[in-house]
């Protein structure tokens, strides 16, 4: 369970150049933007990652990373991002929410490595994708296979408040509010 607040929200390569090319883009970045703001009201340490960003730009200015918080790779799995690993380490968490693109590839190497070093790993499912459906599917499927759990941003979001006494319930509802309009509320209906 990752209500704990040990945990820390790992957003990977959430670039506007790969996620134009990607099904359900708009959903993917909409949900991501919703779990950021989340996270950042209930004080979860967030990290990003950004694969290659010379040739394919950087994370979504919607999602408004801090620098410090912001780490280039050019390997598939987070964890090889210099600077990474020594910021998990010193954060001392025992949970990794993941969530970012794609599933198939750097999401699920990425959760792999972390189950590996003995983190308890969580994949925010409605906040993942790939290029296709069936390699998003079947990369949660193997995912949930190995022990990690499939979640989504409403469900985690909820974990981490535990209670509608949280001083930040209302806050964490509105989020949730604007989530459950999705496509109205991108679309402008």
């Amino acid at each position: 369970m990752f209500g704990l607040l040990d945990s820390v929200l790992l957003m990977v390569d959430l670039q506007a150049k790969i996620l134009s090319a990607l099904a359900r883009h708009e959903e993917i970045l909409f949900k991501n933007i919703a779990l950021a703001e989340g996270a950042k009201v209930l004080n979860i340490p967030t990290l990003f990652t950004e694969q290659n960003p010379s040739k394919l730009g950087g994370t979504d200015s919607r999602l408004n990373p801090d620098p410090a918080r912001l780490f280039s790779k050019m390997v598939f799995s987070a964890l090889g991002a210099p600077g990474l690993w020594g910021t998990l380490q010193k954060g001392a968490c025992r949970g990794v929410i993941v969530s970012g693109i794609e599933t198939h590839i750097c999401i699920q190497q990425t959760c792999f490595e972390l189950l590996q070093h003995g983190f308890r790993v969580g994949v925010v499912a409605d906040a993942t994708g790939a290029g296709t459906t069936s390699d998003h599917q079947l990369a949660l499927q193997r995912m949930a296979s190995r022990g990690i759990e499939i979640l989504t941003v409403e469900s985690i979001l909820m974990e981490w408040t535990r209670s509608a006494d949280h001083p930040a319930f209302r806050e964490i509802s509105e989020i949730l509010k604007r989530i459950r309009r999705f496509p109205a509320n991108i679309t402008g209906k």
